[in-house]
């Protein structure tokens, strides 16, 4: 019955035809697309996918196209849709759609790429309402060419002078100088800049001066661009004012995020807009002679919600240092703190639709890795005494014949408790400092900060830092040199690694383990949070005592510790981990090099405390400030004045963007089929006979012919694939888990994979391969090196061990679906499932 008898000829002739309506009407679908975001309705009288019969042509001819024109890489939806930039490359390829259907166009055609590391920088004069002039489109080139070629002031001008005189015809919408153009696109270059010697810190008028100290003609002079923070602040929040009334209903908000934590709800009024302010540093200039580097101080809006509040449009640029030295603490901050405290006074009003509104301005933290957070606090750095900014942990140097390391061992933390330390005993300490007395319990200086926010209760930790970048590549190292020698191991770790299958948006995996200490955070953090356990349970069966299970066994416990105060459902959770810190404390001397017993690892037992203030670990951390590093290498050219080149372009792509860019509520309350035409049938076809019957067991009916099959369905920001999407590649956005409440007396929680999706009476259906779970959990398999009430609840939590070779076939509604999961393989029978918790954290 399935199948379909069809003449070549005609069927060439139909494909023809169709080809040609689409290259006919591509400007309107492009317009369409626009018009209709979130409109979303199946198509009335579309005949295509209505049936299995009625689909193998138009199948057959979304395979050719696909396989002559896409070379998909799969990644992540982290830019909302309805502000994504269109495509200026698409074709007429680009969107296949059902035949008969082009009244209905997929805003998301193009949904699974993701944009560069640079975010929307690439293209900076987007339309997001589809409205584009053929002069806005001009003018957008233009500002990218400028950019994109590096043209100076003179060069720039003789452009548009050229321009002029080749098209006497539009003359007059071509500006005269690049101030013209500045000016017809209403660009205001809000920031000042400050030069100084970089021997000696002397402030100098102009960038080319000789310090009249040093005398230096051989030292590249420092920049300091200082931005305007309230027409930055204006900025961010003219684009997200909507998305900020919506996030203030306590019912939106997430559980774990910052909004919720302790600091929060307890120092925040209504109408109210917080910072979360961190600074760090990256090298511009690498040549022999010459190295540079920029630190940028970056602030993000508590009020947004997440992910779009770590959008690169919607990060504010406090200041930027650009030297070949670090910066001194009072000249990074002192002026940013100025203009910080002026509107912690005032307040500030926003003129949004012609209505005022009044917002007071509150800090909620400052973070950065352990070097920047002893810069900024003006304590003693991490390897020094009393480095810690929340307790008066003095440490001691560890024992001839080492004597080099500055140790904070839990054996002396316990032993006499530690006083917490204050911002008043920091104010004190400061005062007395004197050309005697450099430092005073750790306090080396005074601090900018210190006169807008607590230290000891705001300044925190940042765990892609200090977890994933110290410690945990630190216990790799240990665990690489015990099986380096062990090719067998090694080979079984680097197979392991190489079969899983990840989501789409994990734009980083990590591999080859022997190069562990080339991993970047987001691989670390993959690694740690998803893969490391199941692996090691693995390699303890495979390869015995190749590493010891008693290594395994503290682990464990770092483990859950870290991925529950990375993110959490119920805030209580954050009461159960001091125990299980304090236990991997306690033997951490006892198994790996005394020696190691630094600053670092103590710290760890205050991100319980931190996760208590500030919300969960994952939103306060620093990866999209990272990511922003990247940006404004890209935005300077050469070697000269490059502070002020990224301070000069980082206005015109900010602002430029910013106008053109309205956040909507839609991202988040957003959820439906995509309707494309991405769907191998082929599967479909394989379980028709079964989804027939499970249909009628369902629904009480057998679907009928005009039924349509699709294979993706989106969650606000999570996009899961299904088997029967043919442009899913080697990634896995099919796997999930699910919370199966249709028995009212108890829900289920299911794991499996979904081989397609459908509407049914209105509502989002898929068909589902629910595997058989184990009756063997995971933490029968594993055990902590002493026990900690509720290990095993958590361990069975994250990992469930389900039987991939038995399987039952269930219709389910979408809205069951909790989220994606990775499928780690233990033998021919048995996986590992672990949820996808927050997948739209930065990556």
């Amino acid at each position: 019955m399935y199948k379909a008898d069809f003449n070549a000829a005609d069927q060439a002739d139909r494909f023809i035809e169709y080809r040609r309506r689409l290259k006919e009407n591509q400007n309107l679908r492009y317009r369409q697309r626009i018009f209709h975001k979130y409109n979303f309705h199946p198509p009335t009288n579309s005949i295509a996918n209505s049936s299995i019969e009625n689909n193998i042509d138009v199948h057959a001819n979304d395979q050719h196209s696909h396989n002559e024109t896409y070379q998909e890489k799969e990644n992540a939806v982290v830019v909302p849709v309805d502000v994504e930039p269109m495509d200026a490359q698409s074709t007429d390829d680009d969107v296949e759609l059902n035949e008969d259907s082009q009244s209905y166009v997929d805003p998301q055609s193009n949904e699974d790429s993701q944009p560069s590391e640079d975010g929307d920088h690439e293209d900076v004069f987007p339309n997001e309402e589809g409205d584009n002039t053929s002069e806005d489109h001009f003018l957008s080139q233009l500002v990218n060419f400028i950019h994109s070629a590096n043209l100076n002031k003179t060069t720039t001008n003789s452009l548009l002078s050229l321009l002029r005189s080749k098209c006497s015809c539009n003359a007059g919408g071509i500006p005269k100088t690049i101030d013209a153009l500045w000016k017809l696109l209403d660009i205001k270059f809000d920031f000042d800049t400050y030069y100084f010697c970089s021997m000696c810190f002397a402030e100098l008028l102009k960038y080319d001066d000789v310090c009249p100290t040093c005398c230096s003609k051989g030292t590249v002079n420092s920049e300091l661009c200082i931005f305007s923070l309230s027409n930055e602040i204006d900025r961010v929040v003219k684009s997200n004012i909507d998305l900020i009334r919506w996030y203030s209903i306590p019912e939106n908000q997430l559980v774990a995020d910052v909004v919720n934590g302790n600091r929060y709800k307890n120092n925040t009024s209504e109408s109210c807009l917080s910072l979360m302010i961190s600074t760090d540093g990256k090298p511009i200039v690498k040549s022999k002679n010459k190295q540079t580097s920029v630190w940028p101080i970056l602030s993000f809006l508590v009020e947004i919600p997440p992910p779009v509040r770590e959008h690169v449009n919607n990060t504010l640029l406090l200041g930027l240092w650009h030297s070949p030295v670090t910066p001194p603490c009072h000249l990074l901050l002192n002026r940013i703190v100025d203009n910080i405290k002026c509107l912690i006074a005032t307040g500030i009003n926003i003129v949004i639709k012609k209505k005022i509104m009044h917002f007071s301005i509150k800090i909620q933290l400052f973070s950065g890795d352990l070097p920047a957070r002893a810069k900024v606090n003006q304590l003693s750095n991490h390897n020094g005494y009393y480095a810690c900014s929340m307790c008066l942990f003095q440490g001691r140097r560890c024992l001839r014949p080492c004597g080099y390391h500055t140790l904070y061992r839990w054996v002396d933390f316990i032993q006499a408790p530690q006083k917490q330390r204050t911002q008043e005993h920091i104010n004190i300490c400061s005062k007395r400092l004197d050309h005697v007395n450099k430092n005073l319990f750790g306090v080396i200086g005074i601090s900018p900060i210190s006169s807008i926010l607590s230290i000891p209760q705001q300044s925190t930790f940042d765990y892609f830092h200090l977890v994933l970048e110290v410690h945990f590549r630190y216990l790799l190292s240990e665990w690489y040199s015990m099986i380096k020698q062990n090719e067998k191991a090694l080979k079984l770790i680097d197979q392991y690694l190489d079969g899983i299958k990840y989501p789409h948006t994990f734009n980083r995996k990590p591999g080859d383990f022997s190069k562990f200490n080339k991993w970047k955070a987001s691989e670390l953090r993959c690694f740690m949070i998803y893969i490391v356990l199941p692996l090691l349970f693995k390699l303890s069966l495979e390869v015995p005592n190749c590493v010891p299970n008693v290594l395994i066994s503290h682990f464990l416990l770092l483990f859950i510790y870290i991925r529950t105060l990375r993110h959490f459902d119920k805030r209580d959770h954050i009461e159960n981990m001091p125990p299980y810190i304090h236990v991997y404390l306690s033997y951490f001397s006892k198994l790996y090099n005394p020696c190691k017993e630094l600053f670092s690892v103590h710290a760890l037992i205050h991100l319980w405390q931190q996760a208590q203030e500030h919300g969960a670990l994952a939103y306060h951390s620093l990866f999209a400030a990272e990511s922003c590093l990247q940006i404004f290498e890209k935005l300077a050219h050469g070697s000269v004045i490059l502070g002020h080149q990224m301070a000069y372009w980082w206005c015109i792509i900010r602002q430029l963007s910013s106008k053109h860019k309205q956040y909507s509520i839609n991202l988040f309350n957003h959820h439906g089929i995509i309707y494309d035409n991405f769907i191998d049938l082929n599967l479909v076809k394989d379980y028709h006979q079964e989804f027939c019957l499970i249909f009628y067991e369902t629904f009480s009916e057998f679907p009928n012919t005009s039924l349509r099959y699709h294979s993706r369905y989106q969650n606000s920001f999570i996009l899961y694939h299904s088997l029967s999407y043919s442009r899913r590649q080697s990634s896995n956005s099919y796997t999930v888990c699910v919370n199966d409440k249709r028995n009212s007396l108890k829900s289920v929680i299911k794991y499996g994979e979904c081989f397609f999706f459908f509407d049914m009476r209105n509502e989002p259906f898929m068909f589902f391969k629910r595997f058989t779970e184990s009756k063997n959990l995971f933490s029968s398999f594993l055990k902590p090196i002493e026990y900690i009430p509720y290990w095993d609840i958590y361990i069975n939590k994250y990992y469930q061990i389900v039987k991939h070779s038995s399987y039952e076939l269930e219709i389910i509604p979408c809205s069951c679906i909790i989220s994606k999961c990775i499928s780690l393989k233990l033998d021919d029978d048995f996986s590992v499932f672990t949820p996808v918790e927050i997948e739209t954290e930065h990556d």
